[in-house]
Order: C-alpha cells, then sequence, then structure tokens
C-alpha cells in the first residue's frame, strides 16, 4: 500500500514528473503477491521527470537535451 501511494504521490508532484500525469494504478492478486500495474496512455505533452526529458527507444531511456530534437516530439 506504501508503494502504491508513493507512486501516486510522485506522479501528481510537479518537482518529479511535469506536468503532472494522473493515473490509475490497478491491483492484481498473484499467488502471494500483489501486483501493481500501470496504462501509460501515449500523451500530448512532452513530460519531464526531475526536470529532465527521456524518448523511450526500444528497451532504453534516452536522455533529450538538443533543443531540435525536443522540437520534434
Amino acid at each position: 500500500m506504501q508503494l502504491k501511494q508513493n507512486v501516486v504521490t510522485a506522479l501528481n508532484n510537479p518537482d518529479v514528473i511535469n506536468p503532472p500525469v494522473a493515473l490509475a494504478i490497478n491491483e492484481v492478486t498473484y499467488g502471494n503477491n500483489t501486483l501493481l500495474y500501470i496504462s501509460v496512455p501515449v500523451s500530448s505533452f512532452i513530460h519531464k521527470h526531475g526536470q529532465v526529458i527521456y524518448d523511450r527507444e526500444n528497451d532504453s531511456d534516452c536522455r533529450i537535451s538538443d533543443p531540435a530534437r525536443i522540437a520534434e516530439m
């Protein structure tokens, strides 16, 4: 429950994610474990994490700082 609360707090904190994102955090029980999953839809905004912009490419997150590249996004 604490992890779920921490994720919700981070998603709504503009110092962590800007602009903030309201996402549903779902719980599923699997055996004796509880899994949390979040479906993240495509956004028309560029979201920053800690004032840094990342672009997801395949299985990696690439830090983007070039203004031209950001404008393309």
